[in-house]
């Protein structure tokens, strides 16, 4: 009989300490994907941190001339490494978005300093440096070589920083005429 109880004192023991590992084997396998999602998230919100005012729409120099077809963006880059901007158009219910990044180019926009001799404005748009600004033209209307909008709603840009897309960082939501400007 004594023999008997002590069978089944030892089998609540091993019992218990199974259980206390599989716990344990189980809490340190759910702490182990959670901290690398965490980790993953939080690569991507550090390079973004801090920066959300950094890249601008310059207001001043941003406007459009429904009568020429055309619309001019100025933006602005602080203290900071972008690696592209993310510029999205609106108008008339469709959005159009391109990329500043140095390497593209597109039919429809230009740098707005860089001299052009043919038509075709197929030339890499500059992406603005630290503590600099420029100014992209947009040839709006319809047809080939144009962002086949009549007129710009508003614009949205959004930096890029390493392999990142930030949030939107600026937005206009109303394009003064070129014209008033002057």
């Amino acid at each position: 009989m004594i023999k008997r109880l002590n069978k089944k004192g030892v089998s609540a023991i091993v019992e218990t300490v199974i259980l206390v590992a599989l716990v344990v084997g189980l809490t340190a396998i759910v702490w182990l994907v959670v901290n690398n999602m965490v980790n993953d998230e939080l690569k991507g919100a550090k390079s973004c941190f801090g920066n959300f005012d950094k890249v601008t729409i310059n207001n001043r120099y941003t406007c459009q001339d429904t009568t020429l077809k055309y619309a001019n963006v100025s933006i602005s880059v602080g203290d900071i490494n972008v690696t592209e901007i993310v510029v999205s158009v609106l108008g008339a219910g469709e959005q159009k978005s391109f990329r500043l990044n140095g390497e593209d180019s597109y039919e429809y926009i230009k740098n707005f300093a860089d001299k052009v001799e043919d038509a075709s404005y197929n030339k890499a748009l500059k992406l603005p440096g630290n503590n600099e600004g420029k100014t992209y033209t947009i040839k709006l209307g319809t047809g080939e070589g144009t962002i086949e909008m009549e007129s710009i709603d508003s614009i949205k840009i959004a930096p890029v920083i390493g392999e990142e897309q930030c949030d939107v960082s600026d937005t206009i939501y109303s394009i003064d005429n070129c014209k008033s400007l002057i």
